[in-house]
């Protein structure tokens, strides 16, 4: 047997045994509260986001925490206020968007919130009626939107179109209202820790669009005319386009690596909804089969779609239906059954390595190599 035949049929062994990723689960769950809770994915240190239900003055409210080291901390909120966090950077720095608990909601303003280290501040919204925080990064600087339309009433949306502004915040709170890019309403959805906005555009007479700001500068992402799902540090785009894909296969979900846009495929008979990924460009969502009443969570990785009810153990007591998170060292979060209990999980990437019987061959194969190239 030759050499460079040897060494092929070694990496082709290990190709096997590293084929597809494994993980370990664990419930997630904040372990001094009697109900599982949905929650964000992991940052760098650990740390998550969440929030629970409380009643202050026969008034139910909804209150953010941080989840860390296997307890959570209440963040500060007003007396009487709601907040939802929504995302939190690496080194900590979490956003949410608060409101008045106590109706009628229309006459107190949705105001958006930054929490550092324990202390909350709310960001300004200049004369505009309400400001939403959507992104932050690990600078501390803060995506979003303005409404400069009045609301009269909170459930009655008026004839008229919203005029809905682009904003962004520095790192010291100050606002910059960027505009509506010629349309009517424009959301600053993203921004990531090189200072870039990820901008969707929507506009009555044309397709929406999406925009990539980047320090004044704004270029269209090509064929992108849907919704914004996810924008990593590479500068990659996930979203999902308003154009019917009639390929066999494929979703309307595609990603933009910053030259070109690639569909994502479907799980057969399921519909298949892409809702987060990484800066590795792995993308995790669910698929669901209305017809036997089926949820599967999903994971996209180089290319191969997975259920990832295959890639943990079989008895393990779980069914996983909804993958809605993915750290950038490939921990998932997700919404699930676990011993026929809804409970939210946590998957940790096994690292891949060879089976034993794998490991004469590789060792043959890595030394007839070395000996080739003396």
């Amino acid at each position: 047997m030759s050499r460079k035949l040897l060494f092929l049929l070694g990496f082709a062994v290990a190709s096997r045994a590293w084929g597809s990723p494994a993980y370990d689960i664990q419930p997630f769950f904040f372990p001094q509260l009697d109900r599982p809770a949905s929650i964000s994915y992991p940052n760098a240190q650990g740390q998550s986001i969440g929030c629970v239900f409380d009643y202050q003055e026969n008034v139910l409210v909804t209150v953010p925490v941080l989840f860390q080291n296997g307890s959570f901390q209440i963040l500060p909120l007003p007396p009487l206020y709601s907040a939802y966090p929504t995302v939190i950077s690496d080194n900590g720095y979490i956003i949410g968007n608060a409101w008045n608990s106590t109706p009628p909601f229309a006459q107190i303003p949705q105001v958006p919130l930054l929490w550092s280290n324990g202390i909350v501040t709310q960001l300004p919204i200049a004369n505009c009626f309400r400001g939403s925080a959507l992104s932050v990064n690990n600078s501390g600087q803060v995506a979003g939107c303005l409404l400069h339309t009045v609301l009269e009433d909170p459930y009655t949306l008026p004839e008229e179109p919203l005029v809905v502004s682009a904003a962004w915040w520095d790192a010291t709170g100050t606002l910059h209202d960027l505009g509506t890019f010629g349309g009517y309403e424009t959301v600053a959805r993203f921004i990531n820790n090189a200072g870039q906005l990820l901008i969707s555009v929507r506009n009555s007479d044309a397709p929406d669009q999406l925009l990539l700001w980047d320090n004044g500068i704004t270029q269209p992402i090509p064929g992108a005319t849907g919704g914004a799902v996810g924008f990593n540090n590479l500068g990659h785009v996930l979203y999902r386009t308003d154009v019917d894909i009639c390929e066999e296969g494929l979703t309307d979900f595609a990603l933009w690596d910053g030259t070109k846009s690639t569909p994502l495929p479907t799980l057969p008979n399921y519909l298949t909804m892409y809702d987060a990924f990484n800066d590795q460009d792995q993308i995790v969502g669910c698929a669901i089969n209305f017809d036997i009443s089926d949820d599967r969570a999903i994971l996209w990785d180089n290319g191969i779609l997975y259920d990832l009810n295959d890639l943990i153990p079989a008895d393990s007591g779980w069914e996983l239906q909804y993958a809605g998170g993915i750290a950038s060292d490939g921990q998932i979060v997700g919404n699930g059954y676990f011993n026929g209990i809804p409970h939210a999980f946590l998957l940790t990437p096994i690292p891949s390595v060879p089976e034993p019987a794998t490991l004469p061959i590789l060792a043959l194969a890595t030394f007839a190599l070395a000996r080739r190239r003396a």
